[in-house]
């Protein structure tokens, strides 16, 4: 039953990446707004309601070190896989638009979960605020949507060239977008039940699963999301769907977890998790301001970091 799940997780993984990428961009282009803004709202939503599930579900239980960790390491998998891995696929051109406001968001939001963090307890109170800063981001990227027109004259999906004048059907696309957020949830899902039967049948300890699977298992959506993307070329959509969800996982996650319950930060999440979080997304930002793109070689020092930061999660457990 086990590899019968790990089976249906890919299947759905890929399935849905491709249904979402594909109805969002055709989505985009009859709206006529930028993919990016469709990728850092309603993809970046989508790809990240499993770590605001875990979040709000570990809070309610009370396994708020669950909550915190889930959404720290889900945005250095995000940054450093994900984005690591899509720009090894092809150089990724960016939007500058994204370094006005997406950018900044991102990095501040990430300075300010670790100044929160540093004060030993993520109150209620606090919870409340990240979250309103998450409706506030919402609204600002909806709001520049309408000043933003897609500048393609086409867009390249699966060998078809869609024609922006064209009729696009866009009540199916919204129900080929929505199938594949689906399929993309039960998809991770799947594959992180199997992926903790499997590390606790090999005798590997709670803390580890929570710290590395369930972290990397509810990114499965982005990286799913993200390797579609990069084959077909959609940058605006990549970038929007990875910049969108780390803000997504630390407004919304990390601030519905809080609001439910207070959330303890233990000596060792700040002193090297949240820290490696930082560098990892000054690092990818810097990645993303230079060249107007990212260079092959940079998703290899993003995807580096990303493993050197696993090998040291495990060697620390052991």
């Amino acid at each position: 039953m086990t590899l019968l799940f790990l089976i249906l997780g890919v299947a759905g993984l890929y399935y849905g990446a491709e249904w979402l990428v594909v109805g969002a961009s055709r989505i985009a282009l009859s709206l006529n707004v930028t993919p990016l803004v469709i990728g850092l709202t309603v993809v970046a939503f989508g790809t990240s309601m499993p770590e605001l599930v875990t979040g709000a579900q570990a809070a309610w239980s009370g396994s708020t070190d669950i909550a915190l960790g889930n959404v720290v390491g889900s945005n250095i998998a995000n940054l450093g896989l994900i984005l690591g891995l899509s720009a090894l696929i092809r150089a990724i051109p960016i939007s500058r638009e994204i370094f006005k406001r997406e950018l900044p968001l991102m990095l501040l939001a990430s300075v300010l979960v670790y100044a929160l963090a540093a004060t030993g307890t993520i109150s209620r109170v606090w919870g409340v605020v990240l979250f309103a800063g998450l409706l506030g981001f919402t609204w600002a990227t909806l709001r520049f949507a309408g000043r933003e027109r897609s500048e393609s004259a086409a867009t390249d999906l699966g060998g078809m060239e869609l024609d922006p004048s064209a009729d696009v059907r866009i009540g199916m696309e919204i129900v080929r977008a929505t199938a594949g957020l689906l399929a993309l949830v039960v998809g991770a899902k799947l594959m992180v039940d199997a992926a903790v039967v499997v590390a606790r049948d090999f005798g590997v300890p709670e803390f580890l699963i929570a710290a590395s699977m369930v972290a990397l298992g509810t990114s499965l959506p982005e990286l799913a999301t993200s390797m579609v993307a990069a084959m077909r070329g959609e940058a605006d959509v990549l970038v929007g769907n990875i910049v969108g969800s780390n803000v997504f996982n630390l407004l919304g996650g990390l601030g519905i977890a809080a609001a439910i319950e207070p959330v303890p930060v233990s000596p060792t999440v700040l002193s090297f998790d949240l820290p490696v979080m930082l560098v990892i997304t000054a690092a990818a930002s810097f990645a993303l301001y230079t060249y107007g793109r990212i260079q092959r070689w940079e998703g290899g020092v993003l995807l580096a970091g990303y493993g050197a930061y696993m090998v040291a999660i495990f060697a620390t457990a052991s």
